[in-house]
């Protein structure tokens, strides 16, 4: 996607430009979506942390703040007339240590070229216009780039013969020592987290 870096032109009432972000789990601000920690407790620092924003950081949307408690993840509006790029630094500068990210919420788009023997039969695919989707993208003629695609679902196939030498891997993790190597709040998040279940292994239980 592309962000601009001058001021949002807003059409209407509403924000569009949005910042999403997520406290370090050992933060007193507060606590991401860890086990252990209720959602009653993560709810009440999510709304801490935005009123300090708000307090600190010019644009921000007053009425324009939500949290996803099973990630613990906030989302913040930025207001009309307000560069999204300076107050996504604006925080990073004055809370950086305190988030294990903020970033600008855009839609990305890459080329994608079907490889898949197998594709005629994927129907959900062909229902919602996949081959029509990669021949306009293609005809962008943008260069493809590698994309890490976070999939929020009831788990996934690890040994799938498309996904096993593709998964990502957190590099701030070793694999099977029990231990929170990166800080996050989750132990073993190698290839992702079971917020359901509350352990690491992210295989569907299906």
């Amino acid at each position: 996607g592309n962000s601009s870096h001058a001021s949002q032109n807003c059409s209407g009432n509403g924000s569009f430009a949005r910042l999403i972000m997520r406290p370090y789990s050992r933060s007193s601000v507060a606590g991401s979506g860890q086990p252990g920690v209720s959602a009653s407790r993560r709810l009440a620092a999510s709304r801490r942390l935005a009123r300090r924003l708000e307090e600190h950081v010019a644009g921000l949307e007053s009425n324009g703040w939500q949290h996803l408690t099973r990630l613990g993840i906030d989302i913040a509006e930025v207001q009309c007339g307000y560069d999204p790029q300076q107050v996504l630094q604006r925080i990073r500068t004055a809370f950086g240590s305190e988030l294990a990210f903020v970033e600008l919420d855009a839609l990305n788009i890459f080329p994608l070229a079907g490889s898949d023997p197998r594709q005629s039969e994927q129907w959900g695919l062909q229902k919602i216009g996949t081959l029509e989707a990669w021949g306009r993208l293609q005809a962008g003629g943008s260069t493809p780039q590698p994309v890490t695609v976070a999939v929020i679902d009831t788990g996934v196939n690890l040994q799938h013969r498309d996904l096993r030498d593709r998964l990502w891997t957190n590099p701030g993790e070793i694999p099977g020592n029990g231990l929170d190597d990166d800080g996050n709040g989750l132990v073993d998040d190698v290839h992702g987290y079971d917020f359901h279940n509350f352990d690491s292994d992210p295989d569907d239980d299906d």
